[in-house]
């Protein structure tokens, strides 16, 4: 029985099986296709030879591939670790900021619920200096 170089299936067989050489899985082209029809007919253990080695071409780049992405995924797991790191001094430092605002505005109540006028112009000077400072430093 001939053997079909492209498919690698006998003849008949795939004719009975109804696996023509029409059915569009069998068009697909590999890079030794073109070379096959000028070979001589040398049997199903060549070309399955050919397909060996193209499998193992192909599980090469696969693999290089695959270690690539891994060293992606790497890389993104020490930057989320560092970014969680960075977040983590963000916040305790935003909390003391916190604790510091709240004991400022403790005192400014204090100041502000006081009868005495020359601490509310200490106050008012104050707010306005820091106004004047912002306004210059844009």
């Amino acid at each position: 029985m001939p053997i079909d170089l492209v498919t690698g299936w006998s003849v008949g067989l795939a004719q009975r099986c109804g696996r023509g050489s029409t059915a569009p899985w069998q068009r697909q082209r590999t890079a030794l296709s073109p070379l096959l029809p000028l070979l001589p007919q040398a049997g199903a253990a060549t070309h399955e030879g050919y397909q060996e080695q193209e499998n193992d071409d192909h599980i090469g780049l696969l693999a290089s591939k695959v270690s690539a992405l891994r060293g992606i995924a790497i890389e993104i797991g020490e930057h989320v670790r560092e970014d969680n790191r960075m977040l983590d001094t963000l916040d305790d430092r935003f909390l003391s900021a916190g604790g510091m605002l709240g004991g400022t505005m403790k005192r400014l109540n204090t100041l502000a619920s006081s009868k005495d006028s020359k601490y509310m112009l200490y106050l008012a000077l104050f707010v306005v200096g820091v106004f004047l400072l912002i306004y210059k430093m844009r």
